[in-house]
């Protein structure tokens, strides 16, 4: 009972906070982009988001007009929020 009550716990401290495809579709689409779609994610192999950071690779229409990608990058704690890099 104590090993799986520690699991549990374990478990969920380490999903408390993370980012998911909601939270970068979200901030896509608060920032103006429309028809979004998440064509990729990457946690340790992403160069253009800083460390801590998860990339959500999007496609779709940015606030231009234009179709484009992007990148957003989201913290995996919950104090930062996302931010869309080009």
């Amino acid at each position: 009972m104590t090993k799986t009550m520690g699991l549990v716990g374990l478990v969920a401290a380490l999903t408390i906070g993370c980012s998911n495809n909601n939270d970068a579709l979200n901030a896509a689409q608060n920032a103006g982009w429309k028809d979004v779609q998440i064509t990729g994610s990457s946690y340790l192999f992403n160069l253009t988001c800083q460390e801590g950071e998860k990339g959500y690779d999007i496609t779709g229409i940015n606030p231009a007009g234009k179709r484009a990608t992007a990148v957003v990058c989201c913290g995996h704690d919950s104090f930062k929020g996302c931010t869309i890099r080009y």
